[in-house]
């Protein structure tokens, strides 16, 4: 007979700044077990989405995709990120991140549609 496995989801609430976060200053709800992290944020003037795999007790490994408005167009983003933990991997405590990818103007825009190389920092407080 085989068990089916057992599944410890576990929520955890962060507020922070960056893509992780939504944009400027946001809310993220995460869901952690394990090696495995999902990631949604809601903040002002965007919302994102994430999935991150631990890689060391202080860093993991992610993507991100989101949209975020700034005063004069609307973007769709797509980035991976590297995420150093303070207090150790999806713990309590301070985090920051790296982010590369890519962003593209949806509407408004002051330059064409097609993609565009995009690096970012968030900066987070995991409750």
């Amino acid at each position: 007979m085989h068990a089916l496995p057992s599944w410890a989801w576990e929520y955890k609430p962060s507020l922070g700044h960056g893509l992780k976060y939504g944009g400027l200053l946001g809310f993220q709800s995460a869901l952690t077990e394990g090696s495995h992290n999902i990631r949604g944020s809601l903040g002002f003037f965007g919302m994102s989405a994430g999935y991150d795999y631990k890689l060391l007790n202080d860093f993991s490994i992610g993507l991100t995709t989101g949209q975020h408005a700034d005063v004069f167009s609307d973007y769709d983003t797509h980035t991976l990120n590297i995420t150093y933990f303070a207090k150790g991997t999806y713990l309590k405590g301070w985090n920051i991140s790296a982010d590369v990818g890519q962003q593209r103007c949806k509407q408004e825009c002051v330059e064409d549609n097609d993609y565009h190389s995009l690096t970012w920092f968030s900066l987070g407080y995991s409750f």
